[in-house]
């Protein structure tokens, strides 16, 4: 669990680092800081030596911090800070400390001669014994005893470099049964500098004082060892008389951990990837998301990664459990600086660190502010699991809500002037354009011959709206029919159980009715080919299939449009305000859908329904998927679109020389209406 206070100065000091957002005249991240002896006044004696008592103070401010931030309405000074925190103090002290008697317990520390070390001794001497009973100890709890031991040894960095990463639990058991021995010398060191502490346990008072020690001694190890883990030893070693027990102890400290580093010194350096790879396999296997899904989660955790491993410079080799406020205010300042299309094979092999110092070298865009809420999303989801599944780990759920890339990103990027561009529609010109520039008699005929997924591809986003994946991946059983008084409507049920289907959400789940334009641009010609060819989807495509058709469409537009389309160069620009991509035709047909009432099913619902949207509830909180919308009301909404100002007459010409015949039935096609 991560501290919320640290010792400085000769008293106890509670910190958290506090986002800018909630601040009045302060566009920096604030380290807030308050003296512990100050906030709590003459109840200070009860928390200063007492470890269980500071973290649970420090948590419960932290947590009611978090409350105030959360739902405060209007910026804060550091007054109103320092001034919630005594009230916050006021709570603790009343559910923890009102039947304490203060004087006595004063006059308590005063006289009595015990502290806590040895207590701390005990506690952790039983956690090891504890360990050393597990049959088969899991990684994670190698890792985690471990690594505490190593941040409390005089292991220096340079002998740490030394380590294999593939050596490291090895190491770990090493050290662990090393502390076991450290251990115990410690406990012996102590009761020989306190030996009247140990009074009880001495049978025989004649006995020379090394005697008496070692006597103590084993007595004190057999009783830590017989019981189970007490509040306080020396208290209930003062209740007990053993007999005594022959053992003996090897006091050896530093030559131990010599041996240790010694006989792994030829490996290499303990690499943070040691338990994230597979902290992070569990929980994609935890979430089962989809494929696609799959890889944007990969990519936003080896960004998380790479930050653990640092850079060797500026920022060191971090474990998750040694992450601060501070860390994850670092993660965000660096996220926001990363550059865009970060999936380019230049950026392929580019630590986190790297990847900004190239943007800054190039001075070019950084990631737009809707990817970056997306990245840090998918970091928090990791953290959150790990503190819910993987509780041992001892992580603090509360340290990464310090994050809020979006807020940060919005505020430099307005600072500099460098807004993000948004998506656009195609003007009703340039759509005229796309269709003479790309789909002449020639070319059409060669693309309705060679990648007939080319040209419906973009029917289907200009007249359904379909995302391009959607429409690529279309199963041919998932073309069905409802017939209503003798009249056939014709609709794809976009299905998310094929396995090969990616569908964006929930909402995407829908009905596509073909409409007649869609009829006569041939479509009802194409499935039937398909059909005879006893194919399984609508469109051929391979691993590439996607990525091939991405490349035919982003290709002719920069061509056509090459001042205004979404690439690297023109965001790196800066003179971008908006762009088009093939996603825009799905916005032109969200425009047509929308601009007005056309059937009595024009309803708003309906047409979110066609849209695969969610619906936003009356608090503008709630949202909710609609479900599908019954093929022949959605035939009606669309089917009504004229489509004015954008000609298809050239391209309906050479449809049908190259069919000879509209379809306007798939005779072989049986109805089967599926979840309205």
């Amino acid at each position: 669990m991560s501290k919320y206070y640290y010792y400085t100065k000769g008293t106890f000091y509670f910190r958290k680092l506090i986002h800018p957002k909630y601040l009045k005249d302060n566009n920096q991240y604030f380290n807030f800081r308050m003296s512990l002896r100050r906030l709590s006044g003459t109840y200070y004696f009860l928390i200063e030596n007492n470890k269980l008592q500071l973290t649970q103070l420090s948590n419960f401010i932290n947590e009611r911090l978090n409350l105030l931030l959360s739902h405060t309405r209007s910026k804060l000074s550091v007054e109103n800070l320092i001034e919630y925190l005594y009230e916050i103090f006021d709570i603790y002290k009343k559910e923890n400390f009102e039947n304490v008697d203060i004087k006595k317990q004063n006059r308590l520390i005063e006289t009595n001669p015990f502290n806590n070390k040895f207590q701390t001794l005990a506690i952790t001497y039983k956690r090891i014994l504890n360990f050393n009973n597990l049959q088969n100890p899991k990684q994670e709890e190698i890792f985690e005893i471990g690594h505490e031991i190593l941040k409390r040894s005089n292991i220096t960095k340079e002998q740490l470099l030394t380590i294999k990463p593939s050596q490291m639990i090895s190491f770990y058991t090493m050290l662990i049964e090393t502390e076991k021995t450290i251990l115990e010398n410690d406990i012996k060191i102590y009761i020989a500098n306190n030996i009247e502490q140990f009074s009880s346990l001495i049978i025989d008072l004649n006995k020379s004082i090394q005697e008496k020690i070692t006597n103590a001694y084993y007595e004190v190890i057999e009783i830590i060892k017989r019981n189970e883990p007490k509040a306080n030893y020396i208290e209930f070693i003062k209740s007990k008389r053993t007999l005594p027990i022959s053992t003996k102890i090897n006091q050896s400290n530093h030559e131990i951990f010599d041996m240790i580093i010694n006989s792994l010194k030829e490996e290499d350096i303990l690499n943070t990837s040691l338990c994230i790879d597979s902290l992070i396999d569990k929980f994609l296997s935890f979430k089962k998301v989809t494929q696609k899904k799959e890889k944007a989660y990969r990519r936003s955790l080896k960004l998380f990664k790479s930050f653990l491993q640092g850079d060797g410079r500026n920022y060191k080799t971090l474990t998750l459990q040694e992450l601060t406020e501070s860390n994850f205010a670092d993660l965000e300042k660096i996220l926001i600086n990363l550059p865009a299309t970060t999936k380019s094979k230049v950026f392929e092999n580019l630590n986190i660190f790297e990847l900004v110092k190239l943007r800054k070298q190039q001075n070019s865009a950084r990631y737009a502010t809707n990817t970056l809420a997306l990245i840090e999303n998918h970091i928090k989801q990791f953290w959150n699991y790990l503190c819910t599944y993987h509780k041992n780990i001892g992580l603090d759920r509360d340290l990464i809500s310090i994050m809020n890339c979006e807020y940060t990103s919005n505020n430099i990027k307005e600072e500099l002037g460098e807004e993000d561009p948004t998506l656009r529609a195609f003007t009703l010109s340039e759509i005229n354009q796309f269709i003479s520039f790309v789909y002449k008699p020639k070319d059409l005929k060669k693309t309705l011959i060679n990648s007939p997924r080319n040209f419906y591809l973009f029917i289907f986003a200009l007249l359904c709206g379909t995302r391009q994946e959607e429409a690529l991946l279309i199963a041919m059983d998932d073309i069905k029919v409802q017939e209503i008084n003798g009249k056939k409507y014709f609709y794809i049920f976009l299905n998310q159980d094929k396995p090969y289907q990616h569908l964006k959400n929930k909402n995407a789940h829908r009905n596509i009715p073909i409409t007649d334009l869609m009829i006569d641009l041939g479509l009802l010609n194409y499935i039937q080919i398909r059909h005879n060819r006893d194919c399984e989807t609508l469109f051929d495509f391979s691993r590439t299939g996607g990525s091939a058709a991405r490349t035919f469409f982003s290709r002719n537009l920069q061509k056509l449009f090459p001042e205004i389309c979404d690439t690297r160069e023109n965001r790196n620009s800066r003179l971008l305000d908006n762009y088009v991509q093939f996603r825009s035709f799905r916005k032109n047909f969200s425009n047509f859908l929308f601009e007005e009432n056309r059937s009595k099913y024009d309803t708003h619902e309906n047409k979110l329904r066609i849209m695969g949207h969610e619906h936003e509830g009356s608090n503008k909180v709630t949202k909710h998927y609609l479900g599908r919308l019954e093929p022949q009301k959605a035939y009606e909404i669309m089917n009504a679109i004229s489509y004015e100002g954008i000609d298809f007459t050239n391209i309906k010409q050479i449809i049908k020389e190259h069919y000879g015949e509209i379809n306007k039935d798939l005779y072989w096609i049986k109805e089967t209406i599926q979840g309205e």
